[in-house]
């Protein structure tokens, strides 16, 4: 097992087995094997990438980073060994001057399953990148997309102030668009959405706050979305949620960074006792499967 730690709890939901692969250092993707338990023939599955990073826009602003993508499904039939990954977020970016964009999260995986890590946040007057979850867009760029993917994981990203007034669009969530930007407020982080898989209801995947050439940056999503910033440093994702990281902008020309995209996580739940199941081909079928909650 390289760059993940792996938890297993057999207590928390009776007679079931819940499995958790997070990154052991949060700005380094890992992978893993998972050996099928004997007797085990399907499992629900939780799958989320790593969040993209905002835009550092020392003398204009920028867009937040969209959170990474969400797969979710229940009766996933699986056999033998199956690769694990767990992508980390994209790593924030430091300048005193000019205009940066963000840098996308990592994809995780739990065999064919796979979540597409969140869109980079957009420069200037540039767009938010694409991911599961796209990020906002610059100054007066557009909101990255989420739509291309199938299934859908999240949402797309809120747009910068069309005119170019001053904010810039917030990152898309798990469970909404990220806002646009306004003349006073960089766009709020899309939220996130809740899953009880491991016995509790858990917010995952807020997007990243747009920062702000003058006035107030956007807030970040519910669900571990990092805030964005005026004058200063932004706020990062926050990790094994897959949180997108926000944006910092303003007019000081000052050094800062903007907020690096949380961590994904990987979790896996079955029975102890095995479920009858039907076919499965090659290590891993479907069953059921929806984007937001298990």
């Amino acid at each position: 097992m390289a760059g993940l730690t792996k938890t297993e709890d057999s207590t928390t939901i009776s007679g079931k087995t819940i499995v958790t692969w997070v990154c052991t250092t949060k700005t380094t993707t890992g992978t893993d094997t998972f050996v099928v338990p004997d007797g085990v023939s399907e499992v629900d599955y939780l799958v989320i990438a790593g969040g993209g990073s905002g835009a550092c826009c020392p003398n204009t602003a920028g867009g937040g980073g969209g959170a990474g993508g969400n797969r979710s499904g229940t009766s996933l039939s699986v056999s033998g060994s199956i690769s694990v990954k767990v992508g980390s977020g994209g790593s924030g970016v430091t300048a005193s001057s000019g205009s940066y964009a963000g840098n996308n999260g990592d994809n995780s995986f739990f065999g064919d399953i796979i979540a597409h890590g969140g869109g980079y946040g957009g420069k200037w007057t540039s767009n938010g990148g694409n991911g599961g979850c796209g990020a906002g867009g610059g100054y007066t760029g557009l909101g990255g997309d989420s739509d291309y993917l199938s299934p859908k994981e999240g949402y797309d990203g809120g747009n910068g102030f069309p005119d170019g007034g001053s904010g810039a669009g917030g990152g898309g969530g798990h469970g909404a668009v990220g806002a646009n930007g306004t003349t006073t407020n960089g766009g709020k982080g899309g939220a996130g959405s809740a899953s009880s898989i491991t016995g509790s209801s858990v917010l995952r995947g807020g997007g990243g706050g747009g920062s702000i050439y003058t006035g107030t940056a956007g807030s970040g999503g519910t669900g571990g979305g990092g805030a964005g910033a005026y004058n200063g440093n932004a706020t990062a994702g926050t990790d094994n949620l897959g949180g997108g990281g926000g944006a910092t902008g303003g007019e000081t020309g000052t050094s800062m960074t903007s907020g690096r995209g949380g961590s994904g996580v990987v979790i896996i739940v079955y029975d102890n006792t095995p479920r009858a199941t039907g076919n499965n081909f090659g290590g891993v079928s479907f069953g059921s499967a929806n984007m937001m909650e298990v």
